[in-house]
């Protein structure tokens, strides 16, 4: 039994099988042309199948999608929190408070009514045009 990790699993080809360390390097300091060039020169040399190509060149699809969306991003820096100083607060308003000791029966509110309607009466009636 072999216990040695293949050619492709260590340094500088792991980068390409391992997508996890991809999260831990920026896509800027790896160098693609250089990564695949020797791994298919090693992999000629060992006379390995290509299905291990098929997964470095994923992850160089994977590299490339990151420059590019770096790239399209301009790599700003992230906008600021707002602070919660960063806006006016009013103080709030005192309103005046007033007691009203009225009481109003129904004697009032009938008396209320008929002057209302009292003023309805006098008022003159609209003329009307005939149809």
């Amino acid at each position: 039994m072999r216990s040695e990790k293949p050619f492709y699993l260590k340094p500088p080809w792991e980068i390409l099988f391992a997508e996890s360390k991809l999260k831990k390097v920026s896509p800027w300091e790896i160098d693609l042309t250089f990564l695949l060039t020797t791994l298919l020169e090693e992999m000629y040399k060992v006379g390995i199948d290509f299905r291990a190509a098929g997964v470095a060149i994923n992850t160089s699809a994977l590299i490339y999608l990151k420059k590019a969306e770096l790239l399209l991003k301009m790599e700003e820096p992230p906008s600021a929190p707002k602070k919660e100083g960063d806006f006016y607060l009013p103080p709030p308003l005192e309103l005046p408070f007033r007691f009203e000791y009225t009481t109003t029966t129904i004697r009032d509110l009938l008396e209320a009514l008929e002057r209302a309607l009292e003023e309805v009466e006098r008022r003159p009636k609209p003329k009307l045009l005939p149809p």
